[in-house]
C-alpha cells in the first residue's frame, strides 16, 4: 500500500532579520500620519448601494458596550473607496522588502491592490478569503501580530486519524515577517490584549498569463531537473 497526500496547499513564509524594524521605523511613522478611524460594517458587502463600502453604524463610542469591530482602522488614502494602493506607493525599504521576498517564490507574480491595516486590541477582521480578487494573498507585518488560517481540507472524522493541525492554526509574526498563500484560503484576525496597534500591509497578487513562458519559471524548472 502507498499513502499519498495529493492536495497539499503551498504557504510561503519569510522571516525578517533583526535590523529590519530599525530600518523601517521612520517609514511606519509616515504611514500612520494618515491613519483615520473607520467605523463601518460590511466593508465587503455585495449589496449595490452608493458608497457600498461605507455603511455607517451607530457611533461606537456612544455605546455602553465592549465593542469589537470587524474592520479595524484602515489608512485613509485619498478617498479611494477602500484605500487601495499600488506597490509603487509604499516607502522604499518596505516596498523593496515585499518585492525581494516575492522574488523567492518560484512563480512569476504581479502585485494587485494593496492596503494597510491598523487594528487595535478590540478590533478583529472577520473570516474571509480573496478568491475573487487574485491568485495569491500576502500579509507583511509592521508590528507583532497573529494570523488565523482555516484548514482548506477539513474532514472532521478523517482529520482525527491523519491530521494533527485540526480545523485551523494561528501563526505569530514579528516585525518584517511576511506570509503568502492561495487566495481561496479563509483567514482572520482576532482581538488581543496588547496595548499597541497592530499594523500590517496586505494585498493581492496575480499569476500573469502563460507563466511557464517566463525566464523565472523556466529557471525553476531547470533546477528541478538537475
Amino acid at each position: 500500500m502507498q499513502e499519498i497526500d495529493f492536495f497539499r496547499t503551498p504557504f510561503f513564509l519569510f522571516k525578517a532579520d533583526k535590523n529590519f524594524a530599525e530600518k523601517i521605523s521612520d517609514e511606519i511613522k509616515d504611514i500612520l500620519k494618515n491613519k483615520k478611524r473607520v467605523d463601518y460594517i460590511n466593508y465587503g458587502s455585495q449589496v449595490k448601494v452608493e458608497n457600498r463600502n461605507k455603511i455607517p453604524v451607530h457611533p461606537l463610542s456612544d455605546l455602553n458596550l465592549n465593542i469589537q469591530t470587524s474592520i479595524g482602522g484602515f489608512i485613509n488614502n485619498k478617498d479611494s473607496g477602500f484605500n487601495y494602493r499600488k506597490i509603487e506607493d509604499f516607502p522604499s525599504e518596505i516596498r523593496n522588502h515585499m518585492i525581494e521576498n516575492t522574488k523567492q517564490i518560484p512563480i512569476p507574480l504581479k502585485f494587485g491592490d494593496i492596503w494597510t491595516n491598523v487594528t487595535s486590541n478590540n478590533d478583529y477582521n472577520r473570516c474571509h478569503n480573496h478568491k475573487d480578487e487574485g491568485d495569491l494573498v500576502f500579509v507583511l507585518y509592521l508590528t507583532k501580530g497573529t494570523l488565523w488560517i482555516q484548514n482548506p481540507n477539513q474532514r472532521v472524522r478523517l482529520d482525527k486519524v491523519y491530521k494533527t493541525i485540526g480545523s485551523s492554526i494561528s501563526l505569530d509574526f514579528n516585525i518584517g515577517d511576511m506570509i503568502v498563500f492561495p487566495s481561496d484560503i479563509h483567514h482572520w484576525v482576532e482581538p488581543f490584549d496588547g496595548d499597541y496597534d497592530r499594523i500590517t500591509i496586505a494585498g493581492n497578487m496575480w499569476i500573469p498569463d502563460q507563466p511557464w513562458m517566463s525566464p523565472e519559471f523556466q529557471k525553476f524548472q531547470n533546477k528541478l531537473k538537475e
